[in-house]
């Protein structure tokens, strides 16, 4: 991970929301789109940016953490980004790229449902 200060960044506000705003040469340098999707978070008074990449989220998966969560976006997006024990400490999102770590997804969404978190 590289590493920059960025000086050409400020905070706005639109609706009653609060925004950071970054200059064409951070966006630049960011090889952003209008396609993409930046996120950041603040830490030690320095704010970590990062740019996130449009996962396709196997439909099964979807509709078995919908189903958990009755349907709310944000908890499954949290869910899908944190780290699990049961996936050797892995986060879901990760995981998406075999059928075998599909299926340990399905396997822990499955376990949490039953009660059966041994």
């Amino acid at each position: 991970m590289k590493l920059i200060k960025l000086k050409k960044a400020k905070i706005v506000k639109i609706d009653k929301q609060l925004l950071l705003e970054f200059s064409g040469e951070v966006i630049k340098y960011l090889s952003t789109s209008d396609l993409d999707s930046l996120s950041f978070t603040i830490e030690k008074g320095t704010i970590i940016v990062w740019k996130q990449f449009e996962i396709d989220i196997p439909e099964v998966i979807y509709s078995e953490l919908s189903d958990l969560f009755k349907g709310n976006d944000e908890i499954i997006s949290k869910w899908l980004q944190t780290p699990k024990a049961f996936l050797v400490n892995e986060a879901p999102i990760d995981m998406l790229k075999t059928e075998r770590d599909i299926a340990a997804i399905l396997d822990l969404i499955n376990r949490i449902k039953t009660g059966d978190l041994s």
